[in-house]
């Protein structure tokens, strides 16, 4: 049937082959327009600059800002399937709720579900409650109805609803079961809130250790460039290789920028592939400290 087909190929994590392709297009066509430009504009600038040559900062560059514009889409994505997925789990609370006191007041599980399903905030979760009980109204049981359905949905939401099954064998006993399960969903995601903010303390750590690291990279290249400028007079001291030491700087920053995004999104939202939109603001601050003011130093 479609619906399982739909469900076993793209789920609330699912980011889709428009998301990839949009990315990959996006991507290859800023890199050679930003190539052409900085071709085009920057050769004033390389004049007085003491940065690498010409050739080496516009490739950097250009592949610097095509993965920006590359991530958009899956930032995008990312940020949408954050909100899903917490729109998910506190649409559990409600949904339990409300098929709980159907069921208490005389109502089959499914009718209680059908009518919990008009209240659930969740978009996601309300469309796949929706095509399960079209499934159960052509013939599925309920038990295959309600697996099919949690595919692809957060664990916890996913382990939530599956306390289902149990509730409609449960006869007299299903209403304590369903709100049993409806006190842990509130626990949980007390327990998700208490924990998201606990760990976001590592996203400010990862941001303030790019910005020193960043910031101390300008200030040594500043000292290498005035340096090597006073080795050029008559008195001898250890020169630092400007375009050399900006050449490992800005690599170093690009590579700690991919590093902290990707640990950013394990530690925070425990799945590595949420990572874009960490990414984005990473890169972002990489190019504009390491990628833009030494020009000018």
């Amino acid at each position: 049937m479609k619906y399982k087909k739909n469900i076993s190929e793209s789920g609330v994590y699912g980011f889709g082959n428009k998301y990839i392709l949009s990315s990959l297009v996006a991507g290859i066509v800023i890199y050679f327009a930003s190539w052409f430009i900085f071709s085009r504009y920057l050769s004033g600038l390389f004049k007085d600059s003491r940065l690498a040559s010409e050739g080496i900062y516009i490739i950097l560059s250009s592949a610097t800002i095509s993965l920006i514009v590359a991530h958009i889409p899956f930032a995008l994505k990312t940020r949408k399937i954050v909100s899903n997925a917490s729109k998910a789990m506190k649409g559990m609370v409600l949904l339990l709720d409300t098929v709980s006191v159907g069921v208490k007041t005389g109502s089959t599980i499914v009718e209680s579900l059908q009518r919990a399903s008009l209240s659930v905030t969740s978009e996601e979760l309300r469309k796949r409650i929706k095509i399960a009980l079209a499934e159960i109204e052509l013939g599925e049981s309920f038990d295959k109805a309600v697996y099919d359905m949690v595919k692809g949905l957060p664990k916890s939401v996913s382990e939530s609803l599956k306390v289902l099954i149990p509730a409609s064998r449960g006869g007299s006993s299903a209403s304590a079961v369903l709100q049993l399960a409806r006190d842990f969903v509130r626990k949980l995601m007390m327990f998700d809130e208490v924990r998201k903010t606990s760990l976001s303390l590592y996203l400010y750590i990862a941001l303030i250790s790019i910005g020193i690291f960043e910031v101390g990279g300008v200030f040594l290249l500043y000292l290498s460039g005035s340096m090597a400028t006073a080795a050029q007079g008559s008195i001898e001291i250890f020169s630092v290789n400007y375009a050399q030491t900006w050449l490992f700087l800005y690599s170093t920053g690009i590579l700690l920028s991919i590093f902290s995004s990707l640990f950013s999104a394990k530690v925070i939202r425990g799945r590595i592939k949420l990572y874009a939109d960490y990414l984005e603001v990473f890169l972002t601050i990489n190019y504009i400290i390491m990628g833009i003011i030494p020009l000018f130093l």
